[in-house]
């Protein structure tokens, strides 16, 4: 369970990647390659990441959509762009499959005890 501390922080990290993205046009891993597409992959994952704990996992497509957002904006060319993208889906893909199953109200067992 994430606390509203944790998840504070988390929309801080995704502002400072936008940031360091739009305003210094810098990527956040630049010293592993510089212009790289394993640069992009890891810059719009970690964005997704960030943006899916600040939403609490209740809001994917905005976490996944902001981080597309941001590609489509920043991105120079179509191939960074299709990198960007490609990372920020695989990972709301990975956090919906891999993620906390909640029960719904129907099959938990206090819906069942009072029939």
């Amino acid at each position: 369970m994430l606390t509203s501390l944790n998840r504070l922080w988390c929309a801080g990290c995704a502002l400072g990647i936008c940031a360091q993205l739009l305003f210094l046009k810098c990527q956040p891993f630049a010293l592993l390659e510089p212009g790289g597409t394993v640069v992009h992959l890891l810059a719009y994952a970690s964005l997704a990441l960030m943006l899916w704990i600040a939403f609490d996992g209740r809001q994917p497509v905005l976490a996944v959509g902001g981080a597309m957002l941001l590609a489509a904006i920043e991105a120079p060319a179509a191939p960074d762009f299709l990198a960007d993208a490609a990372a920020a889906i695989a990972t709301g893909a990975a956090l919906l499959w891999f993620g906390e199953k909640k029960p719904c109200a129907e099959s938990s067992p206090r819906s069942r005890e009072g029939t």
